[in-house]
């Protein structure tokens, strides 16, 4: 066991090595338990028996980045990420929300951007696909052909195809009317 107790200032702890890298463990004046490396270095974590390269690091600037693996964020934070980054929750408000806050967006400016630079074949992948269970919404090919689906009136089974916009730019929908 090993207790560690500073009782005149808040820093509790500092690790150095010999190539100048350090890390501090200190409480600050609002009780909170703070760990950082030394001006100019990251704070780097591995898993397993691994030197020098991070699973999950933050550098200088304030950068979060993950280097191996999958992230989970919510629910699949505590399950096997299915995929590079995995967002999951179970409760009633949203998932995920992207906002800008700028006054003036930049002409050309995205505020999200979805890309694949794989341009060999790009009729083998969706680049975007919005589903409710089972059933898509909306999807945007590699080729981005465009198709918007609703559910069917009635009985809600099944989907109609709202509007599709092809390669060719002529759109072709169904008049939901009839």
């Amino acid at each position: 066991k090993l207790d560690v107790e500073e009782s005149t200032g808040n820093e509790i702890a500092r690790f150095q090595g010999a190539n100048s890298g350090s890390l501090v463990m200190r409480n600050d004046a609002a009780n909170v338990f703070r760990m950082y490396a030394g001006a100019g270095d990251s704070l780097g974590f591995s898993g397993g028996n691994v030197s020098g390269s991070s699973h999950l690091g933050i550098d200088a600037s304030g950068n979060v980045y993950v280097s191996a693996g999958k992230f989970g964020v919510g629910n699949a934070a505590t399950s096997t990420p299915s995929h590079l980054l995995t967002v999951q929750a179970s409760g009633g408000s949203g998932l995920a929300r992207f906002y800008s806050t700028t006054a003036t967006v930049t002409d050309g400016q995205a505020i999200v951007d979805i890309r694949a630079d794989d341009n060999a074949n790009p009729v083998a992948y969706d680049l975007l696909k919005v589903r409710q269970g089972s059933e898509e919404r909306f999807v945007v090919t590699g080729e981005g052909d465009t198709t918007l689906k609703r559910w069917t009136a009635g009985n809600g089974t099944g989907a109609n195809t709202v509007l599709t916009l092809a390669v060719d730019d002529q759109p072709t929908g169904v008049d939901m009317a009839t």
